[in-house]
């Protein structure tokens, strides 16, 4: 009886290990704010700024997110064009999800800056090494240059998975628009 239990164990042990190695973990987290403040009045129309190096490439992030942020922003009513009443820039980035920031120090040269973000580390049971996409919007009034409204937020994902994308977009737009 003995020996049949070990063979069930040895027999069955196999199974077990290549479910493990097939289901690996997915390392991804949702989209999140990680700051925002609104803007104090409506905005109905933006100037979306572009880079240089957006135009005519489609397929890098920079040009990729200015898309979901302009499917965005005529989800919400804000009228898109040149000479509009606020403008709007942007940021974003793709890096590895352990590479941190750091503020910058303010106090003593010998001072530390603690990091303000969780540091991510990837296992062996993770399908990917997780990169961090990482985005920031500010509205400017035309009229004086004064900051209107801004947020930032980030996702991990593996690296060829974009698809929080647009979900970083709506968020971003959501709580800076307001409208």
């Amino acid at each position: 009886m003995m020996k049949l239990g070990r063979t069930r164990v040895i027999s069955i042990a196999p199974l077990v290990l290549a479910s493990l190695l097939t289901s690996a973990c997915a390392i991804s987290t949702p989209a999140t704010i990680t700051s925002a403040q609104n803007s104090p009045q409506a905005i109905t129309s933006v100037q979306l700024l572009r880079d240089a190096e957006e135009n005519g490439v489609a397929d890098n992030l920079r040009s990729r997110f200015r898309d979901e942020l302009t499917q965005q922003l005529r989800a919400r009513g804000v009228n898109l064009g040149t000479g509009a009443e606020f403008i709007m820039d942007f940021a974003v980035s793709q890096r590895d999800a352990e590479v941190g920031l750091q503020p910058v120090s303010v106090g003593d040269a010998g001072d530390t800056a603690e990091p303000i973000e969780p540091s991510i580390r990837g296992r062996w049971y993770h399908k990917c090494k997780p990169t961090r996409v990482s985005a920031s919007i500010v509205i400017y009034a035309r009229a004086n240059g004064a900051a209107q409204a801004n947020s930032s937020g980030e996702f991990l994902a593996c690296p060829d998975d974009l698809s929080q994308l647009g979900d970083l977009a709506k968020i971003l737009v959501e709580r800076t628009v307001g409208n």
